[in-house]
């Protein structure tokens, strides 16, 4: 089950999100690959972890969590990887291997860098402001690394449906 929303969020609620997150000022991590060691690096910002709030701009996402109807948060953290030369495809992965969750991944801006997921048709979806993907937990995507944009940042949410 995929479902792909267009115009997700209210436009001012999606605005607080893009302007924080393209800010320059936000304090990005380094991890060394997306999935596999060949991957290409990328940064992560964590707004809710480990059973916690991370982040004072956690009530920037509150309204993305409101339509997503959640009963409990597992992560939620924006993604940002850099333009490569040549497209990329990182690996098939899941974010976790708990039951019955769902994983939804909010795009902050257009790119040609797009979530491919793993079924019989092996879906692209676009990057495009304010649009969500939301998919069962269990099934495998991967992105493919943007040509065209400096960065490419979207926010990665998993969490428990009421």
């Amino acid at each position: 089950m995929i479902k792909i929303i267009d115009n997700f969020l209210e436009q001012q609620d999606f605005e607080k999100i893009k302007n924080f997150l393209l800010d320059e000022k936000v304090p990005w991590f380094y991890r060394n690959s997306v999935v596999n060691e060949n991957d290409p690096p990328y940064f992560t910002f964590c707004f809710y972890n480990h059973d916690r709030i991370q982040s004072p701009a956690f009530e920037l996402v509150q309204p993305l969590l409101d339509k997503l109807n959640y009963s409990s948060i597992i992560q939620i953290r924006a993604n940002l990887v850099l333009r490569e030369e040549n497209e990329k495809k990182v690996g098939w992965h899941t974010d976790y291997t708990y039951k019955n969750f769902k994983t939804a991944i909010y795009y902050i801006h257009e790119s040609n860098g797009p979530t491919v997921v793993k079924n019989d048709k092996n879906v692209k979806i676009y990057p495009k402001e304010n649009k969500i993907l939301i998919m069962n937990g269990d099934t495998e995507h991967a992105a493919i690394i943007q040509t065209d944009k400096k960065r490419r940042i979207v926010l990665n949410i998993n969490y428990y449906e009421k």
